[in-house]
Parts: C-alpha cells; structure tokens; sequence
C-alpha cells in the first residue's frame, strides 16, 4: 500500500479524524500518542483525554491497546486516586511547607513519593490565605534571582540548546517541555527579560509566525490547551491578573477577554485547571 494509502486508510480507524498537525501544540502522531499515554499515566479518563485530540474514546483505548497499554477502568481509576489521596495527606505539612516555598506541585510530589494530582489536592483542600501569600512571596524572590543569575547570552545559548535537540526552531510549548529535563532557564524569565520572538531570533532562528495572526484557531478547545500549559509551566494556577499580565506579553496565550467568550469566566477557569497535573 502506498503511503497516501496507508494514510487514507488511517483516516477510517475507529472515531478518529484524518491526520493532521493540531494548529497549537503541533503534534506528529507518534508524539501525540506518547502524549496519550502519558496523560492516561497521569490518570485522566479515556473521555478527557479524547477531547483533547479530537478522538473518540475508542479510538483513545485502540491506541493504548497499541502501545502495550491496558486501559485502566473508572472503578479502578478511582480506587487508586482514594489511595492516592490518602498518601498524601498524610505528608500534608510537608507538602504544603514545600509549596509555601515556592516548589512546583511536580518536584514536591518526587520529593515526597506522592502523586502529583494528589499533592495538588492537598494543596487545594487546605492551603490558606497566608499559604498562598508566602508562595508568591517565594516565588517574587526566585524570579529575582532568576533574573541575575542568567544573562541574556545565556538564555540565548538556552533557546538554541532546545532547537539543537530537537532539530528544528523549537516552539514556546517545546521550551516549557524541554527546559526542566534539559535545567534551563524557565520560559517565564525568557519571555519577561527578551520576549519568545526575540531570543528566538537572536539564536540565528527563524521564529514561527505569531498565533495572534490567527485568532479563529482560539477556539474553545485552543484556549484549554494554552492554559493547561501555562499551569504546566508555572507550577500554579495563575489568578486572574497574573494571567493578563502574562497573556499580554505573549503570543502562545489567547488573551484575558477571549478566555472570557470561548471558556467562561476566571472562577470556571480555576476549577477546571485546578485539577491539571502541573508537571508530570
């Protein structure tokens, strides 16, 4: 069979749309099925995770079935988060200390040995006002030192190390996935100090053209993505005006107002994102 036919015959598999790159995470298909296991991993549902990807739920157990994965049952499912939920709450000071402190809900969990949703829900159900204003507190201070610890050189060097491993001009989503496995510097300080554009011209790259030239891509769908990345990458749940402040300086985040007529207001948007794993 001929490629175009192999593909054509993709296309009629079970619940799934044809082949393409997804306009805002561009995706290959073999990457956005690791993804799919990994989003199972992190015990998002078949219905979830298909939404994400425009797939059935079918198609989303064909694909773990291809990969050597046995999807996990909702029963199943919510025996193992009960569990979950019980390990950590029994570290619940030491998971709440670290966050104070500024960690991303991902690092404390390693930390611990506890799952990250999990951290993440200890964190929801018991930190306080006075918890909350420490972290920020922490965090201001980390972003400081950010600042003075890295030099434009260097957060150059990081943008070109990122396009050098992937071997193409690497995307604002690529940098937040690499930078943490790669340690180095965060994407927010990169945006902050020089803009995404910016640092990825002067690391002799091309930059993609600017998502805010095609404003019917954010869709409903879109706008989830870009924030599920944002928290992601920031370790947190922005509040609403950290997200403006963020949105207006860069153009992978649909701004606050169209976050508002595709998705709802910030209290819809805080609930949902509430429970996304930050970094797996």
């Amino acid at each position: 069979m001929t490629s175009s036919g192999q593909e054509h015959a993709d296309h009629r598999r079970v619940g799934e749309a044809p082949a393409r790159r997804h306009p805002e995470v561009e995706l290959t298909r073999g990457e956005r099925d690791r993804e799919i296991v990994r989003l199972h991993e992190e015990e998002l549902t078949l219905d979830e995770i298909g939404k994400r990807f425009e797939l059935s739920r079918e198609r989303v157990r064909q694909i773990l079935n291809e990969r050597g994965v046995k999807p996990i049952g909702v029963e199943g499912q919510g025996r193992q988060r009960q569990r979950r939920l019980r390990h950590a709450l029994d570290q619940r000071d030491s998971i709440l200390s670290r966050w104070r402190q500024g960690q991303a809900i991902g690092a404390l969990a390693r930390e611990l040995g506890v799952a990250p949703k999990a951290a993440q829900r200890v964190v929801d159900l018991h930190a306080t006002e006075a918890d909350s204003a420490a972290r920020r507190q922490s965090l201001n201070a980390s972003s400081a030192a950010s600042d003075r610890r890295y030099t434009d050189h260097e957060l150059v060097a990081a943008v070109r190390a990122v396009a050098e491993r992937l071997g193409r001009v690497p995307s604002a989503q690529d940098y937040v996935r690499l930078a943490r496995e790669l340690a180095l510097p965060s994407a927010p300080l990169i945006y902050n100090r020089m803009g995404w554009a910016a640092a990825v011209r002067a690391a002799g790259l091309a930059p993609r053209p600017s998502r805010r030239s095609y404003t019917r891509q954010w869709d409903s769908s879109a706008c989830w993505i870009a924030l599920e990345g944002l928290v992601d990458e920031c370790g947190h749940v922005p509040s609403v005006q950290e997200y403006d402040r963020l949105a207006r300086g860069r153009d992978d985040l649909p701004s606050l107002s169209t976050v508002r007529n595709r998705v709802g207001g910030w209290a819809v948007v805080r609930i949902r994102l509430a429970t996304r794993l930050p970094d797996a």
